[in-house]
């Protein structure tokens, strides 16, 4: 998983990045490339809230006796 994370983020900075310049040069002003980052944070935010950890399987494990032997 590590790789896949690097790989992606290696591919969204220069992305981000360009998609930021042309915001800031349209509208002159860097607010539209802070809001457009903040609305994804917040699309990022609500993604992660729908992630749940997987359910662990429980094994049934038989009691020992004294010798170490199964229990009947």
């Amino acid at each position: 998983m590590t790789g896949l994370g690097s790989g992606t983020w290696s591919l969204a900075q220069p992305i981000g990045a360009v998609i930021a310049g042309i915001l800031i040069g349209s509208f002159d002003s860097y607010r539209a490339s802070f809001v457009g980052a903040a609305v994804l944070v917040f699309v990022s935010f609500l993604l992660l809230l729908t992630v749940r950890a997987p359910r662990l399987a429980t094994i049934q494990v038989p009691p020992v006796v004294a010798q170490g032997r199964p229990a009947t």
